[in-house]
């Protein structure tokens, strides 16, 4: 793992124990980074954590049912938690639609993975789209469709009522 250091502008490595990957996303809450999905050559953990204290790799120990691995997703936090949406999944190359979210407590004994229930005018099913909170609700913009459309469509998700809208 590569490493900026934004006062002395120079970079460093880590090694991490864990195979590289590509197409993941990587999220930060306070002091750990959390690193999901992706492509890789090998089977590994979907779901891994990094100290950048420590600077050391791990795997949480997380219950629920774990999204299907996946690449070219998005991964975004509100209030400690981690919220997944879209990508390709690895198994069956199936488009996803679904939230899901993770109570991203570190060192909190019950983080479980769950599935959102969602209301209101949803995505179309993407990959290699971006998200990103603002307030209270989570923005999804662009991508590409399962029939190689490139999508320029924003859409909303409140992450009190997960009710989805067009805001544009």
């Amino acid at each position: 793992m590569w490493i900026f250091d934004t006062i002395s502008h120079l970079w460093s490595t880590v090694s991490t124990g864990y195979p590289g990957r590509s197409y993941h996303t990587m999220t930060r809450i306070d002091t750990t980074v959390f690193i999901y999905g992706g492509a890789t050559t090998t089977t590994q953990p979907q779901l891994l954590t990094f100290d950048t204290i420590l600077g050391t790799m791990s795997q949480p120990i997380i219950s629920g049912t774990d999204p299907a691995a996946r690449f070219e997703h998005s991964m975004s936090v509100f209030a400690n938690r981690l919220y997944l949406f879209g990508g390709i999944t690895i198994a069956d190359s199936a488009f996803d639609t679904a939230v899901y979210e993770l109570d991203a407590c570190v060192g909190c004994p019950t983080n479980a993975w769950r599935t959102v229930s969602t209301t209101g005018v949803r995505p179309l099913a993407r990959r290699g789209h971006t998200a990103s909170v603002i307030g209270f609700s989570m923005f999804v913009y662009g991508g590409v469709d399962a029939t190689g459309l490139y999508l320029d469509s924003v859409y909303m998700l409140d992450l009190r009522s997960f009710r989805w809208s067009r805001p544009y």
